[in-house]
């Protein structure tokens, strides 16, 4: 039996006999004027967008169903936050259901991409993400990596590493230039006041003394003696002979004093017991919160003094020289902070 609009039926075949009555029941279905469309092992959460109209969304399990689709070409897009969206082209009979598959559903994450360049080149410089496995960096070669916080650090051979923050932004690209060398004497505003003599440098006079590099993020490496005075000194922060920070070293004590417009403000004394003609290997890292201060003891370099507070890094490191004092120096270098450039 058939009828527009209605699905055919199967023929139904029945015996009669002489003075029977049999009744046959056609039960006839209007045909199906729509179909669905289902995904199994779809990314949970994702959006699912049919025909530029949201359809709803994946549940936890992978599973999504959208039923009264109606016949012919659709486009099924899935979006998810941090994924490149995928769009799909299905056709849809009345009366079937359409599978996406796993495969198809599939999303591939946005990256962001970071191309680091340093020297010198045998630096050892590495990426790292908490839970995730380093990732070793070639200079010049750029890198595609899901977005998140990341670690970088630089090893240089003299075993100086220092360390910073890098975010990985979706669909960014970043460039890094990295000097990871260290900057020696030649940065000296005025380097020819320093005279060689035997492996090191000598200057006397000439009261501040001071290194051209600005801002002073980074770390200061040295070794130092005071030939002739009272003190071995040195500043930081120095903005003009009335505004710097003064450290000051004797054969029993540190000192450290602020001076604001030419008046000492917070000034501290610590014992610290040395030899005074001798060179004393200092470790000094500045930032715009904190200086801090490190002494050579054996092999191992010990705490001498940390102080914080604000813009500590905008002006010059130098030494205070006054007079007829005299300061050897030796195995001077700068290391410039990763996250200054």
């Amino acid at each position: 039996m058939s009828k527009s609009g209605f699905q055919d039926l199967p023929e139904q075949k029945v015996r009669i006999r002489i003075g029977e009555e049999r009744r046959l029941a056609f039960n006839l279905q209007p045909l199906p004027h729509f179909g669905t469309l289902s995904i199994q092992g779809g990314p949970p959460g994702a959006q699912v967008v049919i025909d530029q109209v949201a359809a709803g969304t994946v549940q936890a399990d992978g599973s999504f169903t959208a039923g009264n689709i109606a016949p012919g070409d659709h486009v099924v897009e899935v979006r998810k936050d941090r994924f490149n969206p995928k769009r799909i082209q299905k056709r849809v009979v009345a009366g079937t259901n359409v599978a996406i598959t796993p495969a198809e559903a599939a999303l591939e994450a946005v990256t962001g991409a970071v191309k680091i360049t340093f020297t010198p080149a045998d630096a050892a410089v590495i990426l790292t993400k908490a839970g995730e496995a380093p990732i070793k960096v070639t200079s010049g070669n750029a890198l595609n990596l899901p977005p998140g916080t990341y670690t970088l650090s630089a090893r240089t051979a003299d075993n100086m590493t220092r360390t910073s923050t890098v975010e990985i932004v979706a669909g960014q690209s970043k460039v890094l230039d990295l000097p990871l060398g260290p900057s020696g004497m030649a940065l000296w505003d005025d380097p020819s006041g320093w005279k060689q003599d035997k492996g090191t440098y000598v200057r006397k006079g000439g009261d501040f003394v001071l290194y051209s590099a600005s801002p002073t993020s980074g770390t200061f490496v040295f070794s130092a003696m005071l030939q002739k005075g009272h003190r071995l000194q040195w500043v930081v922060n120095y903005v003009d002979a009335q505004n710097y920070i003064l450290f000051q070293m004797d054969e029993n004590n540190f000192y450290r004093s602020v001076l604001r417009n030419g008046q000492k403000t917070d000034e501290a004394k610590f014992p610290f017991k040395n030899e005074k003609k001798s060179f004393h290997s200092i470790q000094i890292h500045i930032s715009p919160t904190e200086i801090d201060h490190q002494i050579k003891a054996g092999d191992s370099w010990v705490a001498l003094d940390k102080w914080s507070g604000t813009n500590l890094s905008g002006g010059k490191f130098g030494f205070y020289i006054p007079g007829g004092d005299q300061v050897a120096l030796s195995s001077f270098n700068r290391y410039a902070d990763l996250g200054a450039h």
